[in-house]
């Protein structure tokens, strides 16, 4: 495929010591021609996302430039410990001209631009050099530049490499945090498949560099309002197991949040619960939305599920992914989405 003038890294096995044949220093150029810099992630930030822009926020900084990070969706309180002064913004109009202005758009842990939500326009509009960092297979490219590894563990894991290739000593305590929890949260405490001894030893470097992981991983997975259990409780009463337990699927709905006053970021991960029933080979998990409907996707061993994914719209890993429907109701989407999983059985 012609990218025209665009200039993009995309490669299979982005390891530390190939770094150098991607032309790694058109990263560290970016940061040193430059002033002014806009960082942003998907809707509904998860881990990965949080954790990887904070960490080129406090990276960035360390070079005395000008840097926010603006977002659609408000910082999820389990990762808010990341963010200790509340630099992150949500989009309002008295921000949305430091977009266009900017000299520099990270767009980080995401490759589409609708994933941005509201920025998107401003996103496109803006005159900007705008650059994908980011691990999940890639989609139609609207960056100028892209550093894209779909390999790697996380998008955190891919900042980490690119920052430690010739700065590994700027590492702080801050940005050894953000990085791990970046990590540890898209590994799931390093336990999937592409947890190398690579990431490894990238997270002992962190915690070396000041990362603590008891502290991290209690911020994030045991600091929960007792609501969320109450929703937990509800998702997993109307959990439904079929085809000889090999598709586990749940239903989210609305009615479900009013309930237990909870919202929707409130429902990360829970879908790994499915992962745990021994039989099952694909996990769905539908989130009823006010607007339409968020389908998340996990399947076992070599069931392309980011390939279900792509049937309506979304995108992801060969076992993880996701899509997000607008305008339709979860009554109209799910028998369709059922179907579709049986078939990827065989």
């Amino acid at each position: 495929m012609n990218y025209g003038n665009k200039w993009r890294i995309f490669t299979t096995n982005l390891s530390t010591k190939d770094l150098n044949k991607f032309n790694i220093e058109k990263f560290y150029n970016i940061i040193e021609n430059n002033k002014f810099f806009v960082i942003t992630t998907h809707i509904n930030p998860d881990g990965d996302a949080i954790g990887s822009a904070m960490a080129l926020f406090f990276f960035l900084k360390l070079f005395n430039k000008e840097v926010k990070v603006i977002n659609h969706s408000e910082t999820p309180k389990y990762y808010q410990f990341l963010d200790p002064e509340s630099e992150i913004e949500t989009l309002n109009n008295s921000n949305s001209d430091i977009i266009i202005n900017a000299d520099v758009i990270f767009l980080v842990d995401l490759n589409e631009v609708s994933r941005v939500k509201s920025l998107k326009d401003i996103v496109l509009k803006s005159k900007a050099k705008k650059i994908i960092i980011d691990h999940h297979q890639p989609n139609s490219p609207f960056a100028d530049f892209e550093f894209t590894d779909v390999e790697a563990s996380s998008t955190g894991e891919i900042i980490y490499k690119l920052i430690s290739h010739k700065y590994n000593s700027y590492i702080n305590k801050d940005i050894a945090t953000s990085l791990f929890a970046a990590i540890m949260t898209d590994t799931q405490s390093f336990h999937l498949p592409r947890t190398t001894s690579e990431v490894f030893r990238i997270a002992a470097d962190l915690v070396d560099k000041g990362a603590n992981p008891p502290e991290i991983y209690r911020n994030i997975y045991e600091t929960n309002d007792p609501n969320r259990f109450y929703l937990l409780s509800e998702v997993l009463n109307n959990m439904k197991i079929i085809k000889e337990g090999r598709i586990v699927y749940f239903i989210v709905k609305q009615e479900m949040f009013d309930k237990t006053n909870t919202l929707e970021p409130d429902v990360e991960n829970f879908i790994n619960y499915g992962l745990q029933i021994a039989t099952a080979e694909i996990v769905i998990f539908f989130v009823e939305l006010k607007d339409g409907v968020k389908i998340s996707f996990r399947s076992r061993n070599d069931i392309p599920i980011n390939e279900l994914a792509k049937i309506y719209g979304g995108n992801g890993h060969i076992n993880a992914a996701g899509a997000r429907l607008y305008n339709i109701s979860l009554n109209e989407i799910l028998p369709d989405v059922l179907s579709n999983a049986v078939s990827f059985l065989n």
